[in-house]
Formats: C-alpha cells, sequence, structure tokens
C-alpha cells in the first residue's frame, strides 16, 4: 500500500520472536480462537501484554481471517504498527483521524478487499469493513480517549463488544489499570479474567518515593531531593521523565493590588498565560489575547503568573540543569503526529536526557533509557469534582509510573501534599486491590458501573432557559410516563457552567440496569424530536457519560 509509505520503520526486518515466560504462556493459551467471549488481560505495565497480542494475532490470521486491534492515541498507532510488521509482514493497515484523507482511504480499502489482515487505529477504526474479521483487540482499554465525546457519541470498547458479540467471535481487552466498568463485568463471571502480575524482564520493580511537599524545600515545582535524585540520574547515564497534566506556563495572571484576574470573556475559567507567544489562552474555547504588560482594572504593574504549567517547569529544569538536553513534549510543542513520533524517536534513541509532557506520554510508550519517572503535581486531581477522578488519578501514578525502569533499575516519584491519601497505596499494592475500594465506595453512593446512567446537556446563550427546558423534559417525560423507575437527578449547571459563549446545564437520568434505561430511552429521544421546536435549546443525549459537561 501506498499509503505505508509514510510510516518509517513499518517494513521493519523481521523480529524474532521472545520467548514467554510462564503467565505468558498460560494467558495465550487461555484466549480462544472462536465464538463470542470477552477476555480482560490485567497485566501490570511491562508484563508482555503486546506480546501475547501478536501471538494471538498470528493464531487469527493463519487461514486468512483479519484483526483489529483499537488503540486509543495517534501516537501509539505508529510503534504498534512497526512492531506487527517486523513479525508479520506487510500485511499490516493503519487508520486514523491524521492520515491523509486519500492514504485514509486506501487503507480502508485494502482492508475492506481483505488485503490487509490487521488494521491499528484509533477509535473511529471500530467502523472499519473487514469481512473475515476473526478477533478484535482493546489496548489501553481503561483510556478515556475511546469515547467520543460531542457529535456522534459512542464508546469504541462498547461498540467493539457489540460487534465481537454479534459477529460470534473472540474480542481481548488489556491494560495495567482496567476500569471498572471492566472490572465490573470480571466479578459478575462475565468476561475471562486473565493476570500478568510480574513484568516480563527481569529488572527489579521500580523504587517508589513519595515525598510529603508540605514544607518540602522547593525550586521551579522540584523540590531539593528530586533535583538532586534528578542530578544522579543524569549522572548514571539514565533518563528523566517529568510528568505535569496542565500546558502552558501558568494557569493563572493576577494582580496583587486590585485582586483583578484573567478570565475569559466566553468561558467560564481562567486564561493560562503563555509566554513563548506572549498570549493569554483559554483551553476550553480556543480563545486569545495578548499578554497584558499593565493590570486592565487598575493600570496597575503589580501582575503576578501564579501555578506551574510545562512551559514554567521547562524554564526551571533548563536553569537547574544547563548542559542536559531537554525536551517538552505537549500539543503546544508538537501539532502534527509526524513531530510526536520525531520526538519519542529522539526519547527512544538516546538523545535526550530529560522529557516534560502531558498526559500523551502516559500512554503505552517504551522508553528503555528512562530511569526516573516524576509526578510532579499528583494532588491536581485529586481536587476533582468528577466522581471518576480518584480512579483516574491511580490509574495515571500506575501508567506513568510503568515507564520507568523497563530494561534496568528505574524509580518513581511522587511529589504530593497528601502523602497519608489512600490512593497512593495504588503504588505499592496490586491495582485491583484499589480498584475494589473504589467499586465498593461506588456501590455505597449508586453510581456506575452499580447503575447505569444517560446524561442530558442542554446548551444556550441563555442560562435559565437552558435549566428549564430540561425540567421541562423531565417533567413532560414522566407525565408522558417515561422512565417512572429511573432516578431523575437535576437539572443542574454543569460543572463548567459557561463555555464558548454558551451557558451549559445537565439533567442525569440512572437507572438499575442498562436495559431498564434502553428499553424506554427510544421513547425519550422520541419525546425530546417531538418537543424539540419550541424549545429552540439544543440538548444532546450522552448515554453511559464519562465527563460531566
Amino acid at each position: 500500500l501506498e499509503a505505508r509509505a509514510h510510516w518509517h520503520g513499518l517494513d521493519a526486518p523481521a523480529a524474532a520472536a521472545p520467548t514467554l515466560n510462564a503467565e505468558q504462556t498460560a494467558a495465550l493459551a487461555a484466549l480462544p480462537d472462536r465464538g463470542f467471549t470477552a477476555t480482560l488481560l490485567d497485566g501490570v505495565t511491562g508484563s508482555g501484554k503486546t506480546e501475547i497480542y501478536i501471538r494471538w494475532i498470528e493464531r487469527l490470521t493463519a487461514d486468512g481471517g483479519q484483526v483489529l486491534l483499537l488503540v486509543p492515541e495517534i501516537g501509539l498507532v505508529r510503534t504498534l504498527a512497526a512492531r506487527l510488521a517486523a513479525r508479520l509482514g506487510d500485511r499490516i493497515a493503519v487508520h486514523h483521524s491524521a492520515l491523509a484523507d486519500g492514504a485514509r482511504l486506501e487503507q480502508w480499502l485494502a482492508v475492506r478487499a481483505g488485503d490487509a489482515q490487521v488494521l491499528v487505529g484509533t477509535r473511529s477504526a471500530v467502523f472499519a469493513p473487514c469481512p473475515a474479521l476473526r478477533g478484535i483487540i482493546i489496548d489501553e482499554e481503561h483510556d478515556a480517549a475511546y469515547k467520543q465525546q460531542d457529535g456522534f457519541r459512542y464508546h469504541a470498547r462498547d461498540l467493539a463488544l457489540k460487534r465481537a458479540q454479534q459477529a460470534g467471535i473472540p474480542i481481548l481487552l488489556g491494560s495495567a489499570t482496567p476500569s471498572l466498568e471492566s472490572y465490573h463485568q470480571v466479578w459478575r463471571g462475565h468476561w475471562q479474567h486473565l493476570r500478568l502480575t510480574a513484568r516480563a524482564a527481569t529488572t527489579t520493580p521500580p523504587a517508589i518515593h513519595l515525598e510529603n511537599m508540605d514544607g518540602a524545600a522547593a525550586s521551579g515545582g522540584m523540590s531539593h531531593e528530586l533535583i538532586r535524585a534528578m542530578r544522579r540520574t543524569l549522572a548514571d547515564g539514565g533518563q528523566t521523565l517529568l510528568f505535569l497534566n496542565r500546558r502552558g506556563y501558568a494557569p493563572l495572571l493576577r494582580c496583587d493590588a486590585c485582586d483583578w484576574h484573567a478570565a475569559c470573556d466566553a468561558c467560564d475559567a481562567m486564561l493560562t498565560v503563555h509566554t513563548a507567544s506572549h498570549r493569554l489562552q483559554c483551553h476550553h474555547c480556543g480563545r486569545e489575547q495578548p499578554l497584558p504588560t499593565r493590570c486592565p482594572a487598575c493600570h496597575s504593574d503589580s501582575l503576578h503568573m501564579l501555578g506551574l504549567g510545562t512551559q514554567r517547569l521547562e524554564q526551571s529544569v533548563a536553569r537547574q540543569f544547563p548542559q542536559a538536553r531537554l525536551l517538552r513534549i505537549d500539543s503546544d510543542s508538537y501539532t502534527t503526529s509526524r513531530q510526536f513520533e520525531a520526538a519519542l524517536a529522539q526519547v527512544q534513541a538516546g538523545e535526550v536526557d530529560i522529557i516534560l509532557g502531558t498526559q500523551w506520554l502516559s500512554k503505552g510508550h517504551h522508553f528503555p533509557r528512562l530511569h526516573l519517572a516524576v509526578v510532579v503535581d499528583a494532588d491536581q486531581a485529586l481536587y476533582s469534582l468528577d466522581y471518576r477522578g480518584e480512579e483516574r488519578l491511580a490509574q495515571l501514578l500506575v501508567q506513568v509510573g510503568g515507564r520507568a525502569g523497563r530494561e534496568s533499575q528505574g524509580q518513581i516519584w511522587i511529589q504530593t501534599r497528601q502523602p497519608q491519601h489512600p490512593v497512593f497505596t495504588v503504588l505499592n499494592s496490586p491495582y485491583e486491590d484499589t480498584a475494589r475500594r473504589l467499586y465498593e465506595q461506588r456501590a455505597r453512593a449508586q453510581l456506575p458501573p452499580h447503575r447505569a446512567q444517560v446524561a442530558l446537556l442542554a446548551r444556550h446563550t441563555d442560562a435559565e432557559r437552558a435549566l428549564q427546558t430540561l425540567a421541562f423534559t423531565r417533567d413532560g417525560a414522566q407525565q408522558a410516563g417515561i422512565g417512572q423507575n429511573w432516578q431523575w437527578l437535576g437539572p443542574a449547571p454543569a460543572l463548567m457552567p459557561r463555555k464558548d459563549g454558551q451557558h451549559r446545564a445537565h439533567l442525569l437520568v440512572q437507572a438499575d440496569s442498562r436495559a431498564a434505561l434502553q428499553k424506554e430511552l427510544p421513547q425519550l429521544t422520541a419525546w425530546l424530536q417531538a418537543q424539540g421546536k419550541a424549545f429552540r435549546v439544543r440538548v444532546a443525549v450522552d448515554v453511559d457519560p464519562l465527563w460531566l459537561e
């Protein structure tokens, strides 16, 4: 295929298959080749899940069958496709939104014709026409990127499960930090559960350092003790990853004289300082304005940038380590998939000493020289109003820590002001223990995955109009006999009430089971469509919402 030329290294020389350990051998033997079965491959980071994918794909494609392999991010497609090509040859096709239209069409047609036996792609690849489909793999199944949040809303993991069920084929879902939804299926006996409890390499597990930042001496977001650890890592020839999930230079610009702060005119959010472009930017709607030198309200020059972003951290690291080769990887510095791939290649080739990054770098990448993985501000996620916030933080801690010590002794460093918080027990015990604790909390609170949810999201330039529309929907639907056994919660303003000039409100519907919701949901959507012209308010229906917008 002509489009394969885009994937440098995709036509890699044949690679020998590594020897499986006992757990990998047992897991591979337990995977079925026919019939609908959902299997959760629950393996610690570095345990060799990808090798099991490859061996299973070899079995499923031996007689001309096809396999669909989904990954959550574009940056993972090339790496995985190249690894597959080294073992399976030129039978690989790829699909994601960054491909040119012509290249994407060519790959799509190759899959439909059966010329490509393996399709590696992001969430929209779940719709690919695979006439000889024998199995589906969902890598990093816990990742929220599988959910399409606007327009046509869908969750690729759930659609893949339905597709496998309809086709009567097996599906494999892999993760080091499975979602509570997947554990829910396992613990109720609906899915097969396979565990990989040890890293495939013979390296010692990374050492863990949980540092209490309350009162600790620090400089530029890094404790003095962390700086010393980074110096030791540099001296040993290893790489350091600094993870901070906040783009820009500083999240707040404030006037000390009058307490003015830079806020977005279209959103209920602060503007982020970007010093490289001398702009203030809203990370929610994208609006920008020049960075002022004086306060727009009182004309004082007492403006201060508060908080820490990746650009400010980069400046601090450069000051502390002037001789180190430093690379910041976030959506401000790399805007295309090719740029991102080139940056990853630099890291993997050992051309970088210190890597700074956001959530892009927490996803399944293999950095063989990485010795020290640092979460600079672990508390950032603890203050979330989202009930899924602690689950996401636990997953993040494990995933970021999993980048370290893949091929040599590593270290995980966490900076926090709440070291006693129970979420940090995930660092010293199996992830499943944390998942069970959170699962039990959700049961007591009657929240998913124990309950099924649908969110109705209303947007309008008038805040009261959005709320009234949802209240009318709730009352009108109930009067029409819809949802008598549902729990109706709200309406209420969204967590960010105004975004991009639109006021937003949500109405949450809960039921004891998915079946109880699905039975009457078509009636609710039909009622909404019939009444929609009178509302003149846009209402979106989000089944199994991951965020309450």
